[in-house]
């Protein structure tokens, strides 16, 4: 499994850019953060993957019961997406979300 994405040509010069799978796994936890719905729990997962120069995300992330996980899956995916746009523009990406209802003790 490989570790890095090359992004050949980045800048005018032809220059190369790596970007590790840390910075990809970084992206999606900031873009949890953003969303106030999201439960911060120990057992949410974020691992990122670079598999054929695509970025493979397996997330799990916990809601509080009622919330609406479709519409919260949706931000999430748009939030990262926009983040990696931001990054580095062209790198393909396949994302497996998956949100949990989960009910908060007092």
């Amino acid at each position: 499994m490989a570790r890095y994405i090359y992004l050949e040509h980045y800048s005018a010069d032809g220059g190369k850019l790596g970007l590790s799978d840390k910075v990809f796994s970084q992206l999606a936890k900031h873009s949890i953060k953003t969303i106030k719905e999201i439960v911060r729990d120990k057992n949410t997962i974020v691992q990122a993957a670079i598999r054929n120069n695509t970025v493979n995300y397996k997330i799990v992330v916990y809601v509080k019961k009622g919330i609406n996980k479709d519409n919260i899956k949706d931000k999430l995916e748009e939030r990262i997406t926009n983040s990696l746009l931001l990054t580095c523009e062209t790198v393909p990406v396949e994302m497996n979300i998956k949100v949990v209802e989960k009910s908060i003790e007092a």
